[in-house]
């Protein structure tokens, strides 16, 4: 299954102690996604984890703990990327990561904001850039890897599921009581809200772009349809 979290303190709020703390509890929250937990803490901002399932490379609960300098590059992959046979012999670009996190760092380094555009799989990415100071959350094209997210008084937070979020006591469990006419309206609460205030989707096939100042998102892929042949008949 996997999961990934993470927390970016763009402001310098929280200490060290304090950042691992809440990477550790919103980890937890999402231990049923995988046994095996490794954690990133790049500079002082950005601190990642990403939670793998038991397999034959990790066949126990395991937990480990990398430190990266300011200006490194790290991701945290959940789900699967397909068909990339670049993939064989690419050595992780950081201390820590899979074969698959380093080649998207290195997709990202090629390609800059088009990485999200090259990768064909089912996945939710959070990228770190701490040279430019950026978190990129991406999502694929059809939606399957859930990824959420929070944007708040100079931090980022972000998570495979809204429980991992709140578990790290950075989030302000509030209603969203818009989101309430729109599930009892439509029978679901449209993308990107949720029923929590402040909470956020990434949309389908989109990435999101944080900086200190401001989030953007923008869609890398959407679904096209060619009515032509149809206009034929």
């Amino acid at each position: 299954m996997a999961g990934i979290c993470g927390v970016v303190d763009f402001e310098g709020r929280l200490g060290l102690n304090e950042k691992r703390t809440a990477l550790r509890d919103m980890s937890a929250a999402i231990v049923h996604r995988g046994a095996t937990e490794r954690r990133f803490f790049v500079g002082a901002e950005a601190a990642l984890a990403v939670r793998l399932p038991a397999g034959p490379d990790s066949p126990h609960a395991d937990s480990t703990e990398t430190e990266a300098p300011d200006t490194a590059v790290a991701c945290v992959l959940g789900g699967v990327l397909f068909e990339a046979p670049e993939m064989d012999g690419v050595a992780p670009d950081g201390p820590g990561m899979t074969s698959a996190e380093g080649l998207i760092t290195e997709i990202y380094r090629n390609s800059g904001d088009g990485f999200a555009g090259l990768l064909n799989g089912e996945f939710a990415v959070a990228l770190w850039d701490g040279e430019k100071r950026r978190l990129i959350l991406a999502r694929d094209r059809m939606g399957v890897q859930p990824l959420y997210y929070v944007v708040s008084g100079g931090l980022c937070l972000f998570a495979s599921e809204i429980k991992a979020l709140l578990a790290g006591g950075l989030v302000k469990t509030e209603v969203n009581v818009p989101a309430i006419n729109d599930l009892l309206s439509f029978g679901y609460v449209p993308h990107p809200e949720t029923m929590f205030k402040d909470i956020l989707q990434v949309d389908a096939g989109s990435l999101l772009d944080v900086r200190c100042e401001s989030a953007k998102s923008r869609h890398y892929w959407r679904f096209g349809f060619d009515d032509s042949a149809f206009r034929a008949l």
